[in-house]
């Protein structure tokens, strides 16, 4: 897949991590999870930033329930929660 993808890493970083995460590859699986929420965090700030500014207030929690269901879907389903 990093080669497939080698000139769009960012755009499938998620994809990335879970194909390691899925080989046994956990070297890979930590470098990707990091940049996977390192961007997600990226992300957050901009609508956060975004939604203040516009007082969306509803937007911004939609936000922040999303991405705690990508969590927890992610991560959750291997830790049983």
């Amino acid at each position: 897949m990093e080669r497939i993808y080698a000139n769009e890493l960012e755009r499938y970083l998620g994809e990335l991590a879970y194909h390691f995460y899925m080989a046994g590859e956990w070297t890979k699986v930590l470098e990707y999870a990091q940049r996977t929420g390192e961007k997600a965090q990226a992300l957050l700030c901009i609508a956060r930033d975004k939604a203040q500014r516009l007082g969306a207030r509803p937007l911004l929690w939609g936000i922040c329930i999303t991405l705690g269901k990508f969590y927890r879907s992610f991560w959750g389903a291997e830790k049983g929660l």
